[in-house]
Formats: structure tokens, sequence, C-alpha cells
């Protein structure tokens, strides 16, 4: 008795171990299902970005390559791979080699990121120069087990630097012939300026102009040339080109050497590429000299209108006293004014939406404080008299002064700028962003889904990787067609010709009547993969297995008694003598489902010997596009 009860203890013990065997490996399989998925997604992720990757396995010395090798450096991920290392230094050029393994030991040693430009052969022989970005992976005894990098193709940027310097010369030789002084630089600093420039300002280098320009405009006192009060950075022309304005203005500097004012008129322009602000440059006139002030204000004002009008602002200024507005005709344009129309700001701000009065009542009190910074700055929604609504940007700024013995702000200056089209830019940004989120989210359910059901349904990994595959290929065929018209809609001819196009060449007669409808994407999905089920079908048993089979399907929208639905007649037609199917496959409860579940149709098979007939029918409602 007692070695019964020991045999049948082992042969639990046995079952036990194979169960637990057979789980493991299910999810190593499973695993390793998974990582296949992500690096092709991130392969193709780092090819459409033209960079090179490479996975480097210190253990084995294994050299694992992707992305775009053969369009960025001419080899294909396998030749790159073969020979470890070793084969990766042989392609660095030789002058490159002793310093990529400096950096290679240094980076090992301490923990850090690689980083590295180096010249690297190209298959052809020629060499290219790469930027070389990596990391190495430690394991818990601190042992380092792999490297992930990305290369980059310099070449052509490094060119494009020869040259440049080149050019740098010879502006900088234009520069210093220039009588006046000119200054090029950015928000850190100016980079460059002629001879002139430095004499200006009682300067001997550069070096001393290059600070960030709040920094600069305090150490050269830069002050408004009428009222000689240190002019805020905001409105200073190098800043204003720095923001891509044109803008002329006269200031008053300090040189450094005599201590003396300066009178100077700055004319700053934006340095673009394409659409791509680079900078700035300012040409300074000393105009110290100039004896006609009153010509002199008449000409600043000018170049202010200018400068106001060519970045498309409007100006005003309110009189916080009377509460009384005097504004330009382009401010009352943006307004939903005509230029005859009186402008004063009363208690209901009846220009200003409703959700946004309190808060620019808040923002012109605040401004009108004698103990805060007397500026006034934020974006609303006007109403237009036609019942419009217009965003506008406002910035102003209080100026004081004392009335009975108090101070009080006496006048507001501002701007305003229409910004609709960047707020709505916004908007559809965001509702973009969220309508992406929602598709991705219902892909991956229908792609988990399938995923499921098929692997329920199959008998071996075999079976399972060709139905998954097939109706994966089925899914992206129906986004494909949906992504060509923006994911508004999908045609009904389109789609069933995608799908049976790789079986015109058996032989089997392929007759197709579809009406030119558009569907929409819920749809178009559905509807995709029904046509798959079907053809697999029929390729595995029916009229596509047949070279003298024939095949004909009919879709078009019937009018019934409770409304429009759309039709569709498959009809197979072949010699063989395949029994009827005694079971219900998935691809047939797939197709029931997805018609009468999900679409709230109907559908009937006809299991004839001579060949399936199949015919569904679908509220019109359920599947239409625009």
């Amino acid at each position: 008795m007692t070695s019964d009860t020991a045999k049948d203890a082992g042969i639990r013990r046995i079952a036990e171990l194979e169960e637990a065997l057979r789980l493991e490996t299910a999810a190593r399989l499973q695993a390793e299902r998974s990582s296949d998925e992500w690096r092709n997604r991130y392969d193709a992720a780092v090819m459409a970005a033209g960079h090179v990757f490479y996975d480097w396995d210190t253990r084995t010395d294994a050299m694992a390559w992707g992305g775009g090798c053969e369009a960025a450096l001419g080899w294909t991920p396998a030749e790159l791979g073969e020979g470890g290392l070793a084969h990766t230094v042989e392609l660095i050029h030789p002058d490159d080699r002793e310093a990529f393994r400096l950096e290679l030991e240094r980076v090992r040693a301490t923990r850090a990121s690689f980083h590295m430009e180096y010249r690297f052969r190209h298959k052809d022989g020629h060499w290219v120069i790469v930027q070389d970005d990596g990391s190495f992976f430690f394991n818990d005894r601190g042992e380092p087990i792999r490297m992930l990098g990305f290369l980059v193709d310099m070449t052509e940027r490094k060119a494009t630097e020869a040259a440049l310097l080149g050019q740098t010369a010879a502006l900088d030789a234009v520069i210093e012939s220039i009588p006046d002084a000119v200054y090029v630089g950015t928000a850190t600093g100016i980079v460059r300026c002629n001879r002139r420039g430095l004499e200006m300002l009682g300067l001997d280098s550069v070096e001393q102009l290059n600070h960030p320009v709040p920094e600069l405009a305090a150490m050269i006192q830069v002050r408004d040339a009428r009222s000689g009060e240190p002019l805020p950075v905001e409105e200073q022309a190098f800043v204003r080109a720095l923001a891509g304005e044109r803008t002329i203005r006269d200031v008053l500097v300090r040189n450094a050497k005599t201590g003396r004012d300066v009178a100077l008129r700055s004319a700053a322009a934006p340095i673009r590429l394409g659409d791509v602000l680079l900078g700035a440059v300012a040409i300074n006139t000393d105009v110290t000299q100039a004896s006609e002030d009153r010509r002199r204000l008449l000409e600043s004002e000018l170049r202010l209108r200018l400068a106001v009008e060519a970045a498309d602002l409007g100006t005003w200024v309110i009189d916080p006293e009377t509460r009384s507005v005097v504004a330009s005709d382009r401010c009352k344009a943006m307004l939903g004014l005509t230029p005859d129309a009186p402008l004063v700001i009363n208690a209901k701000l009846e220009l200003i939406h409703p959700e946004h009065r309190k808060a620019v009542a808040a923002a012109l009190k605040r401004a009108c404080d004698p103990n805060g910074d007397g500026l006034f700055d934020m974006e609303f929604r006007a109403l237009w008299p036609d019942g419009s609504v217009r965003w506008i940007a406002s910035r102003g700024r209080s100026q004081f002064g004392e009335l009975g013995g108090v101070r009080k702000a006496v006048r507001i200056d501002g701007t305003v700028r229409d910004v609709t089209r960047r707020r709505r830019a916004d908007e559809h940004q965001q509702t973009l962003l969220a309508e992406l989120s929602h598709r991705v989210k219902n892909t991956l359910a229908i792609v988990q889904a399938i995923a499921s059901q098929t692997l329920r349904r199959s008998s071996t990994m075999d079976d399972f990787v060709q139905s998954f595959t097939g109706r994966l290929g089925a899914l992206s065929r129906a986004h494909s067609l949906l992504t060509d018209q923006n994911w508004e809609a999908a045609h009904l001819p389109d789609l069933v010709a995608q799908t049976l196009e790789p079986y015109r060449a058996n032989g089997t007669a392929i007759r197709l009547d579809l009406q030119p409808v558009a569907l929409n994407p819920a749809g178009a999905v559905a509807l995709a993969m029904v046509f798959h089920e079907l053809t697999t079908n029929a390729a595995k048993h029916g009229a596509l297995s047949d070279a003298s089979g024939a095949l004909s399907v009919e879709c078009g929208v019937e009018i019934w008694p409770a409304g429009r639905r759309l039709v569709a007649r498959w009809e197979e037609t072949t010699v063989r003598r395949d029994d009827p199917p005694t079971g219900r496959g998935f691809g047939m409860t797939l197709i029931e489902r997805t018609i009468v579940g999900q679409l709230e149709g109907g559908i009937e098979f006809d299991w004839r010997p001579n060949g399936l007939s199949c015919r569904m029918w679908l509220p019109w409602e359920a599947v239409a596009g625009p």
C-alpha cells in the first residue's frame, strides 16, 4: 500500500512539473512574439527618421544593426553584424580608431553616455561622417552586458559648415566696410560686429558684447531718445528683431570710455533661414549731431507706425480717468468696428466676451495700480457686432504721474493683435491628438480581439501565424484606404478589389459588380475583415482554390421598406466536391458577429454542392461614408 501511494504521488508530481513547463514555454513564446513585434515597429520608426541603430552584446560580441543601414552606409544589417565589434572598428577611419577606443573605455568605466563623431567607410568606399550616440547597460554586478546606440549621417552637415566658414569670412569683410555700427547676434549675446560698432560703445573687443541681451542693455544703458528713461528690453529694436519684427528706434546709450551719451538710430531686422528665425542684425547710426529734434520726433513716430502696421498690430491709448479710448483704425477693425466708431471702456465691457470680462477688468485695474509694474498683458475673446468671436492678444503699459499729490496712472498705451488663427490651430491640434488617441485605442482593441480569438481557434502555431497575419493584413488594407482619404471614408470597390487581387493569377474567373459607394471608417474596417474571411475560405475550400472555378461579388445600395440597405452577394462556383462544413470555424463566426452584432445587419449562408452562396444586408446608416 505504501509503495502504491508513493507511486501515485510521484505521478502527480511529474504531471505538475509538465504543466509548469508547458505554461513557462507558452509564456516565453508569447514574450518572444511581443519582442519581435516591438523591434519591428522600432526598426521601422528609426528607418523612417533616416538613422542607423545598433545593439552590441558585450558578452557574445554579437552586433545587431537596424534602421536605415543601406540608405546611410550602403551595408545591410547582416553585413554590418559580421565579425562583431572588431569588424565595426575596421570600418572606422584608421585616424579615428584610437579616439573611438578611448571613448569606449571612458564610457564603460564612467557609465556616461557615448558621444563621438568619426568617419565610417561606406560600402562603395567613400567615407561618411557619422555622429554616434549610445549607452551601456549593466547587470546587477556592474558588468556591461550590452550597448545601444544611434548613428546619424553628418557628412552633408559638415560640408555645409565648411562652406559657411568661407561665407563667414566674406560676411566679415562686408560688415567691416559699412560706415555705421553693425551688430549680429542672438538673445544670448552679440557674436559679430565691425570696428565702428566697438568705437561707438567705447569697447575693445566683441567678447565684451557677448552677454545676454538684458545684461548688455543694462551695461550700455539703453534709454528712450525722447524721454531719456530706461527703455524696456522688450521694446528695444534688437529684441523686437529677435521676435521676428523689423524695427527702427532712436535710443541713447552710454559710451564706456568717454562716459558721454550717444544718440543712435537703431534699425534691426530678423535673420531667417526659410521659416526658421536664426537671430537678428542691427545697424546703428550716430545721430548725436542732428539739429532738428522735431523732425527726428516725427520720423520716429512714422517709423513706429510703419513697424506696428508691418507687424499687423493695432494701437490704443486709454485715459484711466475718463475711460476714453483713442484707437487706431487697425485696432478698431480687430474689434469689428468701423474707423469712425466711438470706443469707450464702459463698466459692462460689452466688446469683451462675457467669460473674459472679469479677467480683463482685473488686469486693467492691476495696470493702474501705482504699486505694481503697470503692465497689461492678456488674451481674450472679443464679441463683434455681427455676433462673431475673435481671439485678441493685448499688451500695454501705464504711465504714472502726480495728480493732487497722489501718484496715479495718467494713461495706458498698448497694442492688440488678432491671434484667432493661432488659437484655432491650437484647438485643432488638441482635437487631432484626441482623435489619434481614440483611433489607436480602437485599433489595439481590434488587434487584441483578433489575436485572442485566432489563438483560441488555432490548432498549431503555424495555423495561428497564418490566420493572424492574414487578418492583420485585412485590417492594414482597410487602414491604408482610410488614410488615403484622411480617415474620412474608404471606397467599397477599392476594398474588395485589394482583397481579391492576389488571387487573380489563380485562373479563377472573378467578376465584380460594385457600386462606387463610400464607407465610414468603422464600416470599412468591419467589411474588410468580412471579405478577407470569405476570400480565405474560398482559397482553401472554394472557387479560389479551383482554376476552373468562378467567383461573383455584387454590392450595392437597395431601397427596402425599412429604409436603405447595403446588400452584398458572394457567389462561388467550383467543380470541386468538398463536403459542406460540419462545424462553424472562427472565420464564419467572425463574419456573423461582425455583420449581425457589430453592424446590426443580417446574413445567409448556402453551402451548395458547387460552391458557397452568401448574402449580406446592412443598414446604410451604419456604414455610409461622407
